[in-house]
């Protein structure tokens, strides 16, 4: 359980990674974190592909709204329409435990090239990882979101069963809802840990200790893919760069970057 002062830190660091967010576009922008990704060759490729397919299906959803609005079924009508059909993607695509960490494996990636351009330009090194470097990534990846989707099952069903037995199953879906955004935040935060060495479970003790920094993450990446054919790409993309400049400034370290330079 933690105490007054450290959920105190928590609130600090969930409001100075909001605030990152804009640093990071900036931080991209100036740095054109985007060059050198297409040496990735047919994996950036393939996940640049099913972002884009992703994106089509929220715009279908927004297009059919927009075609009901213009039609003499009135706005209160669209408005549930666009609702209903907005919730039922959101649903298949977070909701459902596995889809959204398929999504992170695809677009890992683009998480993994932010994130190590983002720190060689930190530490003023100039890192060239290979493709080798990212599949080894993937894996780590894919490690990741097959321990964040075990527990998230496990603690949403406990967190369901225990507050909904009193009555009170409005907090039961908040309480969830943030805790998805923590194991997201958790995939981000964990490329940048991956890259000085450590374990998996290294870094789970790293990340609770900014569990309010890893729900911020999060959450901004699900109010991210809402945002017409950008979003999905934007999403990581962010999110790996907001992660490693938050960490680089909590937690430096002096170990050597495990990639081929």
């Amino acid at each position: 359980m933690k105490s007054i002062a450290e959920i105190e830190d928590d609130i600090g660091e969930f409001k100075k990674v909001l605030g990152l967010h804009v640093n990071a576009y900036h931080f991209i922008r100036e740095h054109k974190l985007w060059e050198g990704f297409w040496r990735y060759g047919w994996a950036g490729r393939i996940s640049l592909f099913f972002a884009l397919i992703l994106t089509i299906q929220l715009f279908n959803v927004l297009l059919g709204w927009y075609g009901n609005l213009n039609s003499n079924q009135g706005f209160f009508y669209s408005a549930s329409t666009l609702t209903s059909d907005l919730g039922g993607f959101l649903s298949g695509l977070f909701y459902s435990g596995s889809a959204k960490y398929i999504l992170l494996l695809f677009l890992e990636v683009l998480i993994f090239h932010f994130c190590v351009k983002t720190i060689g330009i930190l530490t003023e090194r100039d890192y060239k990882p290979k493709l080798k470097d990212f599949m080894r990534a993937e894996v780590r990846m894919f490690k990741v979101v097959i321990r964040c989707w075990i527990l998230e099952a496990i603690l949403t069903v406990l967190i369901t069963t225990v507050i909904s037995s009193v009555g009170l199953e409005w907090l039961a879906k908040v309480i969830v809802f943030f805790l998805q955004c923590y194991y997201i935040g958790f995939a981000f935060m964990d490329n940048y840990l991956e890259q000085y060495g450590l374990e998996i479970k290294q870094s789970a003790k790293v990340i609770r200790d900014y569990a309010g920094a890893s729900i911020a993450l999060g959450l901004v990446s699900y109010l991210l893919i809402l945002v017409p054919l950008v979003g999905l790409i934007v999403a990581p993309l962010l999110g790996a760069v907001v992660a490693t400049l938050f960490l680089y400034e909590m937690r430096p370290s002096s170990q050597l970057l495990r990639i081929d330079t």
